[in-house]
């Protein structure tokens, strides 16, 4: 059972955008039939082929992202995410669901220059594309019907494109509050909501009895920021940020960082200014790191940089230990091996394509010089 993980048991991953269903963000997506049924979204016939394959020692084709980093001697996502210390009870036919990310459609008002056209609206508009938006009416009502069975505690977190700019958004909250569930809310979001739109936010949580919290999806600061983050502006992310952290209703905060090539130069002063921000405006609210890396476009992966640049994630290092007085973080024994595995990454491959023939290629479709981030 080496090869297994609790991810194919607990979580559930809905893109309704472009119709498709992952049991862990990092594995293989499934597309939707034509007529969904309730148990496609935790019982496939595909999930349970892959539990029952990992339940045997296999490595199942579907977690290729896992298996690449462990063949290269590098901490794969599921060294540091499972959750299960024995798999002897589980069988491929039985899950436990605890945690449900949802893309409800790709509504978006930045186009990061990792990301593409169908996950956000803007990279679609930008690129001539149509904008993804799959999802049926069938598809929600079959959703709905799923979470009726659910029991327990289970975390739904809500991504995008960007949340707070989705019409489905509010409806969707008010059918979960209405579940028999331990529910708590996660909202990941860019932090470049405009003023109109927090306040129908801020509406929303202030008129719900269920426990919420909030992540960022950022890494970095300033120009890199707002040009990485294509269409942020980092003034309002920062004022954002505040409202965020002093809600009442929102009980902590994460930071949910997705390390790219150009984002690591920035990275220690975005930690630093994260725990200053929150030390100044939340002194009492827990928050916390968490990180992936972006391996796709494969020229933005940090194997990919030299290894003189590990000297920035040794400076990220050095800033997070600098902030070991800070009561109110959590989980800093894992953001701290996340940090190392990251440090290690670093200058492990052969770059495939120049950072610049990248650049080049997006200037083209944003029409601004983006030079600045080489």
């Amino acid at each position: 059972m080496k090869t297994a993980c609790s991810k194919s048991w607990t979580d559930v991953n809905v893109d309704f955008a472009n119709r498709l269903v992952r049991n862990c963000c990092m594995s293989a997506d499934y597309l939707m039939p034509d007529t969904l049924t309730i148990d496609f979204f935790d019982n496939s016939p595909y999930i349970q082929q892959r539990r029952r394959s990992t339940l045997a020692g296999e490595q199942h084709p579907d977690c290729e992202y896992c298996w690449a980093d462990e063949r290269a001697g590098r901490n794969s996502y599921r060294s540091w995410m499972n959750k299960y210390d024995n798999f002897k009870e589980l069988s491929a036919d039985q899950s436990d669901v605890r945690y449900i990310d949802v893309t409800l459609d790709t509504v978006c008002d930045l186009s990061c220059l990792y990301c593409a056209a169908d996950a956000s609206s803007q990279i679609a508009q930008e690129e001539g594309k149509p904008i993804r938006d799959a999802g049926t009416d069938a598809d929600f009502e079959t959703f709905k019907e799923w979470l009726g069975t659910l029991r327990g505690s289970v975390v739904f977190n809500f991504l995008g494109g960007e949340p707070t700019a989705s019409k489905r958004f509010a409806p969707m909250v008010e059918y979960i509050s209405t579940l028999d569930l331990d529910v708590r809310i996660e909202l990941c979001t860019n932090g470049n909501t405009k003023p109109a739109l927090m306040k129908r936010l801020f509406d929303i949580i202030e008129k719900s009895d269920m426990s919420w919290g909030v992540a960022f999806s950022n890494e970095t600061v300033g120009q890199d920021s707002e040009l990485l983050r294509y269409g942020l502006d980092w003034n309002r992310f920062k004022q954002n940020f505040v409202q965020y952290a002093q809600h009442p209703k929102i009980q902590d905060v994460t930071l949910a960082a997705t390390v790219n090539a150009f984002s690591i130069r920035g990275f220690a002063d975005y930690i630093s200014w994260v725990h200053h921000a929150m030390d100044q405006h939340a002194p009492e609210k827990t928050f916390g790191w968490v990180g992936n890396y972006i391996k796709r476009p494969r020229a933005l992966d940090i194997q990919y940089l030299p290894q003189v640049d590990r000297h920035y994630i040794s400076a990220a290092q050095q800033v997070f230990d600098s902030f070991d007085w800070q009561g109110t973080v959590k989980n800093r024994d894992k953001f701290k091996h996340f940090l190392q595995t990251m440090h290690d990454r670093i200058g492990t491959a052969t770059p495939e394509n120049k950072l610049e023939d990248f650049i080049s290629q997006k200037q083209s479709v944003k029409k601004k010089d983006l030079s600045s981030l080489l």
